[in-house]
């Protein structure tokens, strides 16, 4: 193996806290250090680890090759935490047979450390609320019920004073406040396109307020939901299907800060797998009323039955 010419590079043995891997793809720019004009290539990781990563690409890397990789997803992180200097250590085929798998070795141990350790609590943080969100649909829950605990549990992942649910009405072109049964804000509807919410629902991405008085799309005469004393909110549309968001996460009131792009990025994947439970739930809401049907169908037949006996 080539001895690195990347400044910083450290030659210490390899220590089992580096071992640590985490299966993720992110996205990357790798560039090639001190070899001319070869232009950046954009790929993805296929692990990391506290000591290096690997990634696929169509290019003949060698070993000891020197590089930059970029880190093209994580905006949440400090420009610095962005961008750390690797050399090839291994080449091999991966899937395709033209793609191979580039495993390198990060140059900067201690960079490499932060940057391993931020993405694990991020993914901590994610999986948690994911669970949270799977866990809402228990068997036999009715469907206010698990709304309920999804807003609880995307309250808890955000940080926030306050989550709730807007359904969409594709035949009304509405969004309407999903609550739990009994209580007295299920009423609330807004147009699509009306308000800062109506707005936030045409969107494919989430929209985030750091300060809500100053900001030209809400209406206090119509968006009641919100009040005085909210100042940062997080809206985010839910996975579409066949083109169409079934609604709108809200979150409300960061506490201690304004809702930052790891927030963003977290509530998109809550707001996924609240598309997945909302239809899962739906499922069973309709095969339970499903069997209350057929039930009552066969109630009345064997009451007929014993009528005419």
């Amino acid at each position: 193996m080539k001895t690195s010419i990347v400044p910083g590079y450290s030659k210490a043995p390899t220590t089992r806290r580096q071992t640590e891997r985490l299966a993720i793809e992110l996205p990357i720019v790798v560039k090639v250090l001190r070899k001319g004009k070869i232009p950046p290539e954009q790929t993805r990781t296929l692990d990391l680890s506290r000591g290096g990563a690997s990634f696929s690409s169509k290019r003949p890397y060698r070993e000891g090759t020197d590089l930059l990789l970029s880190f093209t997803d994580l905006r949440h992180l400090a420009p610095g935490l962005r961008q750390i200097p690797a050399q090839v250590v291994r080449v091999g085929k991966f899937g395709h047979p033209q793609s191979n798998a580039v495993a390198v070795q990060f140059a900067d141990a201690d960079l490499a450390n932060v940057i391993f350790s931020e993405l694990l609590r991020v993914e901590i943080r994610t999986s948690t609320a994911l669970l949270g969100i799977i866990q809402a649909l228990t068997p036999g829950a009715e469907m206010g019920s698990v709304i309920e605990e999804i807003c609880r549990t995307a309250e808890r992942a955000l940080d926030a004073e306050r989550a709730f649910l807007f359904l969409h009405d594709p035949h009304k072109k509405t969004l309407h406040l999903a609550v739990k049964s009994g209580q007295a804000d299920g009423g609330i509807r807004i147009r699509v396109g009306e308000g800062l919410v109506g707005k936030a629902a045409r969107s494919t991405r989430p929209t985030n307020v750091a300060a809500l008085s100053a900001d030209r799309r809400y209406r206090p005469q119509v968006e009641k939901y919100f009040n005085e004393r909210t100042h940062s909110v997080l809206c985010v549309p839910l996975s579409r299907e066949n083109g169409v968001s079934p609604g709108l996460l809200v979150i409300v009131n960061k506490r201690y800060s304004n809702f930052s792009r790891e927030d963003e990025a977290l509530g998109a994947a809550v707001a996924s797998q609240i598309s997945v439970v909302l239809r899962e739930a739906g499922l069973f809401e309709s095969i339970r009323d499903m069997k209350n049907y057929y039930e009552r169908i066969m109630e009345s037949i064997t009451t007929g039955i014993l009528t005419f006996d």
